[in-house]
């Protein structure tokens, strides 16, 4: 408790002492207000290289390969395993994914930080650890790979500041299935997936929908590089930084 007062009480100095402070999120600029006025918060996102997810194309089937998913639906999670995440609600919708689409597979990818153990408990309470995929933590090609092969992405994490992996799938060219909780209402917007409370039902329907539907599934794809493009590029976040800088 007394850290916490320490670093509340820093903070307040500090923020009183700036010129602006940046958010990342309207989440994070409404928590600011507490402190600054609004006028004095800009949101400035994290970015991403869009170039960098263009040639996918050169990539896609080497996971499935590896993996043996040549036939399978994937359902794709990137993101460290801790309870935050929302795994648990993502494994009870995955089970009323497979009564519709038996044929997909959720592939988890990232490191385990505690949660793996109690994760797998509820896989194979719910008869589904089959379908589900573990690979650990992935960077560089592994991961550019995963995202080339992977058709549908979600994270139905309970908090998040700005994930960083939702951005990523997004500029691969993935429809994104996310909770109202990573903060990317922009999803939504740009029809480049759903925002959705987290409720196994609501995320199977979404994700069901998608699975079925090849026409969709690639419309949201172009609109998810396109929300990318529009608010989030590395260009998008430079322009910002600079016009915040030069500003006085």
């Amino acid at each position: 408790k007394l850290i916490k007062k320490l670093f509340l009480l820093t903070n307040k100095h500090i923020l009183a002492n700036t010129d602006y402070a940046i958010a990342l999120t309207k989440y994070e600029q409404k928590v600011l207000e507490h402190y600054l006025t609004k006028e004095k918060i800009k949101i400035i996102p994290n970015g991403v290289n869009l170039s960098n997810y263009s040639n996918l194309n050169s990539l896609r089937g080497n996971l499935r390969k590896k993996l043996h998913l040549e036939d399978k639906e994937i359902i794709l999670f990137v993101g460290r395993l801790q309870e935050i995440k929302g795994l648990d609600v993502l494994a009870h919708a995955f089970k009323l994914i497979l009564k519709e689409v038996n044929d997909a597979c959720l592939l988890i990818v990232g490191p385990d930080e505690g949660y793996l153990k109690p994760l797998e408990s509820i896989l194979k309470s719910q008869g589904i650890s089959s379908s589900v995929k573990f690979t650990g933590l992935l960077k560089g090609k592994k991961l550019l790979e995963t995202l080339a092969d992977a058709d549908v992405y979600t994270l139905t994490s309970y908090s998040e500041g700005l994930p960083l992996s939702v951005l990523e799938a997004a500029a691969a060219g993935l429809p994104c299935v996310i909770s109202k909780g990573c903060n990317i209402p922009e999803v939504g917007t740009f029809e480049a997936g759903y925002v959705i409370d987290n409720i196994p039902e609501v995320i199977s329907e979404r994700i069901i929908k998608l699975l079925k539907n090849d026409n969709l599934r690639a419309a949201m794809g172009i609109q998810a590089r396109e929300m990318i493009r529009k608010q989030f590029s590395w260009e998008i976040v430079i322009d910002k930084l600079e016009a915040l800088t030069l500003k006085d």
